[in-house]
């Protein structure tokens, strides 16, 4: 399994560690936000361009690029505390999460609703209320693990040593990009083409202000025979 990028939480290891812990298993970057009182550590091939995006005690975000492709990547750990729930909730609204692929992932310490509980005591409607608040002002959406969403999926591997389940994201491209996609030509009729992206520019917003300007009082079609009507007659 060939992971490109790596995020662990709460790893028990002074952050001095690190740099030999990440070696060890094929990383030559990373970081951690353990500068600034948190629990992540996060590694990442040598072939990935990454941009420091935010960091705070509870999350860690950056900006990855590979081969002209991005992905922001937001790491949570957050505490049990609601004070420090409405914090780090403060904080992702605060972000702009528009524009290009985004994943917010981790362990929020909260849950969407009750029913996913499992055990112990039931969560605080008002906690549940403000994650929800959260994921809507970012305008992210929760991810059902079991469906694929566009050209990535994710599934939650076994546990081993952790009381936590890792979570296996892969993305692949999904929509492919058409690159220099400008209408260079267009033949309007026989005696009319247009042979530039600046005559088709041209030519386009002349024909819509003609066709917005006419006066309307054109004869108007039946269309009585595409319409099914509501009602039978016996009705």
């Amino acid at each position: 399994m060939n992971i490109s990028i790596l995020a662990t939480s709460e790893p028990l290891q002074a952050i001095e560690k690190i740099q030999k812990w990440a070696l060890r298993i094929g990383y030559h970057k990373f970081a951690s936000n353990m500068e600034v009182g948190g629990k992540i550590w996060l590694c990442w091939k040598e072939e990935i361009d990454k941009d420091l995006v935010a960091v705070t005690n509870k999350s860690f975000t950056r900006l990855f690029s590979l081969n002209g492709e991005a992905i922001m990547a937001s790491f949570i750990y957050a505490k049990c505390s609601m004070i420090e729930h409405c914090e780090l909730w403060d904080h992702l609204s605060s972000m702009t999460w528009t524009g290009i692929p985004c994943v917010v992932m981790g362990d929020f310490n909260i849950i969407h609703v009750d029913s996913e509980r499992r055990g112990g005591n039931p969560r605080p409607c008002l906690a549940m209320s403000e994650f929800n608040d959260c994921i809507d002002n970012c305008g992210l959406i929760e991810w059902n693990l079991a469906v694929k969403c566009g050209g990535a999926e994710a599934r939650l591997l076994n546990r081993s040593t952790s009381e936590h389940s890792p979570i296996f994201l892969r993305l692949t491209p999904y929509i492919q990009r058409h690159r220099n996609s400008t209408v260079e030509s267009m033949r309007i009729s026989e005696d009319i083409n247009l042979s530039s992206p600046e005559q088709v520019h041209e030519g386009a917003m002349q024909h819509f202000e003609e066709f917005l300007g006419q006066s309307g009082n054109g004869e108007i079609p039946d269309l009585s025979s595409l319409i099914q009507p509501c009602f039978e007659d016996s009705d």
